[in-house]
C-alpha cells in the first residue's frame, strides 16, 4: 500500500473546502452506522454532493478521504461488534483495493456509496451486537477467538486451554454479559460465515459445510436451517450474487 502524506501548503482553496466538508459528512455517516441507520446515512451522502462540488479536486485528497473514512467505520465496529473479524477483513480488503486505483473523480460517488452499503450490510446483526468496553477481557477474548478461528473445529475446552482461561467462571461470565452461551454463539459464528459464503462464492453447500467443519452436509443444512428457518439451497437463491 502507498503512503501519501499530504502537504497542506499545496492544498488548494478546493480541496481544503473538500476536507473540511467530506469530515462533516464522516462524522455523521459513523454516527448513523453506530446506530444502524442507512435511510439517513444516504440522504446524508446525496445531500454532500449536491453541496459540494468536485471540480478541480485532488484524486489524493479524494483517496485519502475514502481511506479515512474506511478506517473510521471499523473502528465503530470494534466496540459494537463481535463478528469484529468480518470488519477487518473488509477494511483490508477496501484498503487494498483503493490503494491499487488510479481514482478519477467521476467515479468517486459510486465508490463512496459502495463502501457506506457495504459495511452497513456487515453491520445488520442485531441479536449479536456489544459494547465491548461494558464487557470483561475474557469475554471478548473469547469471542475474538471464536471469530479469527471460526473455520475450524472449536472445541470449548480447547479454547480455555489456548487462552489460558478458567473454563467454568469464562463461560458463566459470558452467558452473563452477552445472553447466550458459548456454544449458541460458536454456531452463530459458523452460520454467518456460511450466509457469507453461500452469498458471494459459487463453493458447494458441501464444500461450505466441510471449510466451516460441520460433520457432513446434512448436519450442516439441519445446523442451517434451526439458524434461519431456511436451507442453505433456498437461501443461496433469494440472495444470490455471484
Amino acid at each position: 500500500m502507498r503512503i501519501v502524506k499530504l502537504d497542506p501548503s499545496l492544498l488548494t482553496s478546493q480541496d481544503r473546502s473538500f476536507i473540511l466538508k467530506f469530515s462533516l459528512l464522516e462524522h455523521d455517516l459513523l454516527h448513523f452506522f453506530e446506530n444502524k441507520d442507512y435511510e439517513h446515512a444516504h440522504e446524508h451522502i446525496d445531500q454532500f454532493f449536491r453541496d459540494c462540488a468536485l471540480q478541480d479536486l485532488s484524486s489524493e485528497v479524494v483517496l485519502q478521504s475514502l481511506i479515512g473514512l474506511v478506517g473510521g467505520l471499523t473502528n465503530i465496529s470494534f466496540f459494537t461488534h463481535l463478528n469484529i473479524a468480518h470488519f477487518l477483513e473488509l477494511r483490508l480488503a477496501f484498503i487494498k483495493f483503493l490503494s491499487s486505483q488510479n481514482l478519477k473523480i467521476e467515479d468517486f460517488r459510486d465508490i463512496l456509496f459502495d463502501i457506506v452499503q457495504t459495511f452497513f450490510s456487515y453491520n445488520d446483526e442485531p441479536t449479536r451486537n456489544v459494547d465491548f468496553s461494558k464487557v470483561s477481557k475474557q469475554v471478548a477474548l473469547t469471542a475474538y477467538y471464536i471469530n479469527m478461528h471460526r473455520y475450524e473445529r472449536l472445541r470449548i475446552d480447547q479454547i480455555f486451554a489456548t487462552l489460558n482461561l478458567d473454563k467454568k467462571y469464562t463461560l458463566t461470565r459470558f452467558r452473563a454479559e452477552l445472553g447466550f452461551s458459548v456454544t449458541q454463539y460458536i454456531r452463530h459464528v459458523k452460520m454467518t460465515e456460511a450466509k457469507n459464503l453461500l452469498i458471494n462464492t459459487s463453493m458447494s453447500i458441501g464444500k461450505i459445510a466441510q471449510i466451516l467443519k460441520f460433520y457432513d452436509t446434512a448436519n450442516f443444512s439441519r445446523e442451517f436451517f434451526k439458524e434461519y428457518a431456511v436451507s442453505p439451497r433456498k437461501y443461496r437463491q433469494l440472495n444470490r450474487l455471484v
